[in-house]
């Protein structure tokens, strides 16, 4: 549901909503199961989405950034080198 659904929801409650149940039971569950949080797994499938559009896609990352859903480019750009450890535009340049 996530690697489906993370363009357009970037927070469990989404998640635990569509399943119907409570996003504390989700994040529990989630953790308990995969020793990471459910926020790791919907960052993750936002970092994979981005990182395909980068190398697969001439879009600019302005537009990357709105069809992720994120706010602004500047926002897209400090989360993507939060998880990545690169900046999107180093990242195209370098694959």
């Amino acid at each position: 549901m996530v690697n489906e659904h993370a363009q357009e929801a970037h927070t469990l409650d989404y998640y635990a909503d569509r399943l119907c149940m409570t996003s504390r039971y989700l994040g529990t569950i989630v953790s308990d199961i995969s020793g990471e949080t459910a926020k790791e797994w919907i960052d993750r499938a936002l970092v994979i989405k981005a990182k395909i559009m980068l190398r697969h896609t001439d879009e600019q990352v302005t537009q990357i950034a709105d069809s992720l859903g994120f706010p602004n480019s500047s926002f897209f750009c400090r989360f993507f080198k939060q998880h990545a450890g690169i900046s999107p535009l180093a990242y195209r340049r370098n694959e």
